[in-house]
């Protein structure tokens, strides 16, 4: 039954039995196999649950090899996508995340992006958002809110009132 109709993992193509089922970026994966594209580290694992499942409410019973009687819960780890391949936050930002402007540390989620001219050119500059402040006051700078100005020798970031 299972070879014939079972779900069949992405990475090892394996039939997929008993609890082990991720079902993530349109695909189904071994909890083994659902791992960082990057470094080969798990995205997902089982944990203790407080309480156990509650049973199916199906019309037919669901075989026992699918079913978690062991009162654990799958719990996902936060993970990036890139061209159907999951990532870990790290293996994200480390081959496809731009780097702060201000700190230099890889910016994956959420981010500001500048477009000040220095020297006559337009440069682009990603920022986490609370690495956008002006450099005279230290206040937070929101690019939303179009209130940002820039040097026009160093393109570094100031607040309207600096």
């Amino acid at each position: 039954y299972f070879q014939l109709f079972g779900k069949r993992c992405t990475l090892c193509s394996e039939v997929i039995r008993g609890d082990s089922l991720v079902e993530a970026l349109g695909q189904t994966w071994h909890e083994e196999c659902f791992i960082c594209n990057a470094h080969g580290l798990p995205l997902a694992r089982h944990q203790e649950s407080s309480e156990a499942p509650a049973p199916a409410d199906q019309e037919e019973p669901v075989p026992e090899e699918l079913g978690d009687e062991k009162g654990t819960e799958m719990v996902a780890m936060p993970f990036f996508e890139h061209e159907l391949k999951p990532y870990s936050r790290e293996g994200f930002a480390e081959l496809f995340g731009e780097c702060c402007f201000m700190c230099g540390e890889p910016v994956v989620e959420e981010q500001r992006i500048t477009h000040p001219v220095v020297d006559g050119k337009e440069e682009r500059r990603v920022y986490h958002p609370e690495c956008l402040v002006c450099v005279a006051t230290g206040e937070s700078l929101d690019t939303e809110d179009a209130e940002v100005y820039f040097g026009d020798n160093d393109g570094l970031p100031y607040s309207r009132d600096a």
